[in-house]
């Protein structure tokens, strides 16, 4: 993301505040800023667009996150407290100093305005399955080369969505669970079969 959209994605940013299913949170992190992160445990997924599967730059192609298991972590006293470079606290010499005070590194992401969404495997757990209980999931049946084979329920409030296949047992249902992101992925590919079968 290039400077000028990262200050516009952060002057619409909305505090994350839903729970994290997937490996973690994906964030948008701006290069003077990824120290920091990198200091409370934040990992770097480069693009697999390079030589060897992986980009050979290594800042401009790829993207920070941070595991869910460190979400709830107090982060030390010797991290300042805002990094955020667009935060005028950051420019203010009474605020650049301070330091965090008890911190988890999820109140430092919000506060920083870092999180954009969940990141990785999406593990079916009671937690999603209670969230999915209390919440509504649209259905969008996935159809290929004029046959059903599946339905995509996704839960847009919970950031989570699962493939069904088609035909099964309702007492041993089987899901794929992915984060929105993936499940796009996933539904592009099939309609991607779909037009090369209606092609051929």
């Amino acid at each position: 993301m290039r400077k000028n959209e990262l200050r516009v994605w952060r002057d619409n940013y909305t505090p994350w505040t839903k729970q994290c299913f997937a490996e973690g949170l994906r964030l948008n992190v701006h290069y003077e800023e990824k120290d920091f992160v990198k200091d409370i445990g934040g990992r770097w997924c480069p693009d697999k667009n390079g030589r060897n599967g992986y980009s050979r730059t290594v800042f401009k192609s790829g993207y920070w996150w941070m595991p869910a298991h460190m979400l709830d972590q107090k982060l030390g006293p010797n991290i300042p407290a805002i990094v955020n470079i667009f935060d005028p606290k950051n420019s203010d010499d009474d605020y650049r100093d301070d330091m965090c005070n008890g911190l988890t590194t999820l109140e430092w992401l919000n506060d920083n305005k870092m999180i954009a969404r969940q990141y990785g495997d999406v593990t079916e757990s009671e937690g999603l399955l209670e969230a999915i209980s209390n919440s509504t999931a649209t259905e969008h049946p996935c159809v290929l080369r004029g046959t059903k084979i599946g339905t995509f329920y996704v839960w847009s409030d919970l950031d989570v969505a699962s493939f069904s296949p088609r035909d099964q047992n309702p007492k041993f249902t089987v899901r794929n669970w992915y984060t929105l992101d993936k499940a796009r992925e996933v539904w592009d590919n099939l309609s991607t079969l779909q037009r090369q079968g209606l092609e051929q």
